[in-house]
């Protein structure tokens, strides 16, 4: 029998009459546009409506689910965990973080930076409620990824062994947080703008030296975090922007705490000129 006289059936499997699966389709994808999304979160955010970005963000989210976007119901569920977090509602958070990490494996983006951000969002959110080993078990994916996709230097990293060092903290592991602090400071001392980071990264130490080793005993470290963080603030390569009225504010508490008073006073004030 030659080539062009062969049929379809002499070479097609026959179908079996009750096997429905032939004429199951994937649902078309109707994508959200997330740029307009997240703008108009920032808007939300900028009024201080929480109840409004909520809302907004569950909306859209019901709305890339209807319309089979994956990458859509993925990125609303990474402002959806951050958002939860922010507002203490713990459940709810994880319930979104372990949603972004279905949809990493059904996205099979498994192996690219956008998992591995998730990933470190998802740890945040599991540090936050009390479940820092699995906290760390996802930052350390994280790191894998970015190892093999990001420079070395780049200030991502920065921020996952931050993230880090307070999962290892909170579980007694206190070399391995000082050392992950210190990779932390590493990054951001050669990123623009790195020293408001630095700062938050210096007083975090501080909290950890006396966790460790006992207020009394860690009285010169912490001093010596204490000086480096207000050093990192006083930079003059810092823009006072609203980041930086972030980073005052967070710092504000740690300064009070450790009896740096007049610390304190200075970074609350340059919060509330920054505000006007």
């Amino acid at each position: 029998m030659s080539e062009e006289s062969l049929k379809k059936e002499d070479y097609v499997e026959p179908c079996c009459p009750f096997d429905t699966s032939q004429w199951k389709k994937e649902a078309p994808v109707k994508p959200i546009d997330i740029r307009r999304v997240v703008e108009k979160l920032d808007e939300y955010f900028y009024k201080g409506d929480m109840n409004g970005a909520m809302r907004h963000l569950q909306y859209w989210k019901e709305e890339a689910v209807l319309g089979n976007d994956r990458t859509g119901e993925f990125q609303v569920e990474n402002e959806l965990m951050g958002l939860c977090r922010k507002l203490g509602k713990g459940e709810e958070a994880k319930s979104h973080a372990t949603r972004a990490i279905e949809l990493v494996g059904e996205l099979g983006i498994g192996d690219n930076v956008g998992a591995a951000t998730a990933f470190l969002n998802c740890g945040t959110v599991f540090r936050a409620f009390g479940e820092s080993e699995r906290s760390i078990e996802l930052f350390k994916k994280a790191e894998s990824i970015y190892r093999a996709q990001l420079p070395e230097g780049d200030e991502r990293f920065g921020g996952l062994y931050n993230n880090m060092a307070l999962s290892e903290s909170g579980l007694g592991m206190y070399e391995d947080a000082i050392r992950h602090d210190g990779m932390a400071l590493s990054v951001m001392e050669g990123v623009s703008g790195g020293k408001a980071n630095m700062a938050i990264t210096y007083l975090n130490m501080a909290n950890l030296y006396e966790a460790w080793l006992g207020l009394e005993d860690a009285l010169s470290k912490i001093d010596e975090c204490v000086e480096n963080a207000w050093n990192a603030l006083n930079d003059p390569s810092l823009n006072h922007d609203g980041y930086y009225t972030f980073v005052c504010e967070k710092c504000y508490t740690t300064f009070l705490y450790y009896g740096y008073l007049e610390y304190g006073e200075e970074i609350q004030k340059r919060s509330e000129k920054n505000k006007e």
